[in-house]
């Protein structure tokens, strides 16, 4: 999804490539706990997609059993190349490694991409909702996913 399509052209303007730049490198070189984790996804020209996860800020979630997946994006030339997916499982792996049993996510109501990739992989609304004021307020939706493995069956 391209986020400027969705943005007010004053917010997609005032983005600041250098600033996110410096809070990314410092998410990922010293992330604020051993529950924050950004997963790259590679291919031999090099990056082309990352997750980010961390514990949840909502005060309805638990921060001990519940994760917030922040981001989750494949450059547009590699969408549908497995690169997704593999983000996907990378994540709920460091997320159950973290003894976590629910990931939760905050979605664009008008990113359809993202809910159908969500969805697809069993994720579903919980009901909660916000407005974020870029300028406009641009709709959200929270999805969620049960990850706690299933005990093994003894035959």
């Amino acid at each position: 999804m391209n986020y400027s399509a969705l943005l007010p052209a004053d917010a997609a303007d005032a983005f600041d490539v250098a600033d996110a730049t410096a809070n990314w490198s410092a998410a990922i070189t010293t992330p604020p706990s051993h529950r924050h984790h950004v997963l790259v996804a590679l291919d031999p020209a090099g990056v082309v997609g990352f997750a980010a996860i961390a514990p949840p800020t909502d005060d309805d979630l638990d921060p001990e059993s519940d994760a917030e997946l922040l981001a989750l994006h494949v450059a547009p030339a590699q969408v549908r190349r497995g690169h997704g997916s593999r983000l996907m499982a990378a994540a709920v792996d460091h997320a159950r490694d973290d003894g976590v049993s629910r990931l939760v996510s905050w979605v664009f109501a008008a990113d359809d991409p993202m809910r159908m990739f969500l969805r697809e992989n069993g994720w579903d609304a919980d009901g909660s909702t916000r407005d974020l004021d870029v300028g406009e307020l641009l709709h959200q939706v929270r999805l969620h996913t049960g990850i706690k493995d299933e005990p093994d069956l003894i035959a």
